[in-house]
């Protein structure tokens, strides 16, 4: 709607379409929709391309061409120098080198190239989150702690404006959606962090993000142990169940309120952890191994 909305107000101006269509998918580039739609037209974007590219080969008129080559093809070359020396020219005024400069002109001044492309690969996050409620903001601000780039998935609307207002990397999307893993970095992030309160919805962006990376850490939020073992299942790495952790805490508690030593609580508190997980992944012989937590969180961590 924004773009053929933008495409048909630039006609109505008696500008070109084309701009317009431009000018509309500018627009949505710019938002935290970005991904979302960059998913759901990857299907469509051969079609697109050759429709367009069929387009441009009706409107050629090639009586013209024949009858001024020499215009044609120096027209051609003039418009290639000139995109040519506005981009150098506009590099060095931004401050890249000399070389850099150049190198952007001649890749810009032909034709236009995918901005990603041109994008530095140290951008990409090392953490994915899935969902960026209560706990997602948790875990990101943690990660923001220990210098762990990341990028949260959200699909609701109020809570990415939230966090974009916030100047937060969160972007609107289903998390589940394998197109949209691919264009936030799932083939080189480290680990994803599943913390949505929907049991179906967690399972489902497990699933997914296994399939297409065997090697990623997942580590899930489940609702019981029950769950957590389905998870397992679909190849999560780590389950955290959320009725075993409160239990867990409220046992801390109350023994620390009693008056044990807190160095006691913490073994029993972590031996009854690892043998109720154990007890879980019991069930689930196909979960892959994890890793220990503090070897993780290192990995994960920013070089220097």
């Amino acid at each position: 709607f924004v773009v053929i909305g933008a495409a048909l107000s630039a006609a109505a101006a008696g500008l070109s379409m084309a701009l317009g269509a431009l000018l509309g998918g500018l627009l949505l580039a710019g938002t935290e929709y970005r991904r979302a739609v960059e998913a759901t037209i990857e299907p469509f974007k051969g079609l697109a391309v050759g429709v367009f590219l069929i387009s441009v080969g009706m409107g050629l008129n090639l009586d013209l061409v024949a009858a001024h080559p020499l215009v044609v093809a120096g027209a051609l070359v003039g418009m290639v120098a000139v995109k040519f020396a506005v981009v150098a020219l506009a590099g060095r005024g931004l401050g890249l080198p000399a070389r850099s400069a150049a190198l952007a002109g001649l890749l810009l001044a032909p034709a236009a190239v995918d901005p990603a492309l041109l994008a530095p690969a140290g951008e990409a996050p090392r953490v994915i989150l899935a969902g960026y409620g209560r706990m997602g903001r948790m875990v990101g601000a943690l990660l923001d702690r220990h210098g762990v780039r990341w990028l949260a998935l959200d699909h609701d609307i109020e809570t990415v404006a939230r966090a974009r207002r916030e100047h937060r990397p969160v972007w609107y999307g289903d998390a589940a959606q394998v197109t949209l893993l691919r264009g936030v970095g799932i083939a080189t992030a480290g680990a994803l962090v599943v913390t949505m309160d929907q049991p179906a919805a967690v399972e489902a962006v497990v699933a997914a993000a296994r399939g297409e990376s065997p090697e990623l850490r997942v580590v899930a939020r489940a609702r019981d142990a029950a769950q957590a073992g389905r998870l397992y299942r679909a190849g999560a790495s780590n389950a955290v169940p959320e009725t075993i952790e409160a239990s867990l805490q409220l046992a801390e508690a109350v023994l620390t309120e009693l008056g044990v030593p807190m160095g006691p609580v913490i073994v029993s508190i972590h031996e009854t952890r690892a043998a109720l997980q154990a007890e879980i992944r019991a069930g689930a012989p196909s979960a892959p191994a994890v890793p220990p937590g503090r070897r993780r969180l290192r990995d994960l961590v920013r070089p220097g």
